[in-house]
């Protein structure tokens, strides 16, 4: 427990007059996400001198950000292929400076595409959503497992939706994974070991930020998959103008 921790003195640090930390700006680079590469600025306006005891402390500061060799064309470029309202508003809550390339661009209006890989067996029943989402204007590819090259392996199919990204004219910006582990396979996470479908989301930069929206129908039999698919597209159809009532019965 917390309580019982033991303290450890650290007798040679607290013998050096220095202060830390030294660094009163670092910037560190934090992923990409959907081909914004996201950097963490640092600021610390405290530093300590661990054998005087003293705190110093900045109230006020005054930095300039450079970029070493900008390609912007490239970003430019990169931006408009992968870009969509959607997960805009999701990368805007997550920058800063969010506009500082953007408000160059002019994006194209091309369709989103929506990406469903599917238990060779649950076909038929995935179809309506499938329907339902070109309704809604998605560019849908449905994707059997069998059809994966290589066979329905985690490595393979992250393989497949990571071509998917890179190639295919319209990327995917969802993809949907329709079936239950057994029927499509899932990852295990390097911290903790639970199942986790991230890896399957996580396509640039190497990182953990996802760079697509990723959701799984858990699916062991036709049946799950049709009361799923009934839900989303009964809810997606329902016309919620008449008020929020229905939350507090829900």
């Amino acid at each position: 427990a917390i309580e019982n921790a033991k303290f450890n003195y650290d007798k040679e640090y607290y013998s050096i007059s220095k202060f830390a930390p030294q660094l009163i700006v670092n910037i560190k680079e934090a992923g990409i996400v959907r081909e914004h590469r996201l950097f963490l600025l640092e600021i610390n306006p405290v530093s300590y001198n661990p054998k005087t005891g003293e705190l110093e402390v900045k109230t006020s500061i005054e930095l300039e950000i450079t970029f070493s060799h900008p390609n912007i064309s490239y970003s430019i470029q990169r931006l408009q292929r992968y870009s969509n309202p959607q997960f805009e508003k999701f990368v805007k809550g997550c920058i800063l400076n969010y506009g500082a390339i953007e408000s160059m661009i002019d994006y194209p209006v091309i369709p989103i595409g929506y990406l469903i890989i599917v238990y060779d067996n649950f076909e038929s029943n995935i179809t309506p959503l499938a329907e339902w989402k070109k309704r809604k204007g998605y560019y849908v590819t449905v994707t059997r497992t069998s059809d994966i090259p290589g066979g329905p392996t985690t490595g393979n199919i992250q393989a497949y939706i990571q071509d998917a990204y890179n190639n295919w004219p319209i990327p995917p910006s969802f993809v949907l994974l329709v079936g239950d582990k057994p029927q499509i396979p899932a990852f295990t996470g390097s911290q903790t070991s639970k199942v986790t479908d991230l890896y399957y989301a996580a396509i640039s930069g190497g990182d953990y930020f996802p760079d697509l929206w990723l959701g799984r129908f858990s699916a062991e039999t036709s049946t799950h998959v049709d009361v799923m698919v009934e839900k989303v597209v009964d809810y997606e159809k329902t016309d919620w103008s008449s008020g929020t009532d229905w939350i507090k019965k829900a």
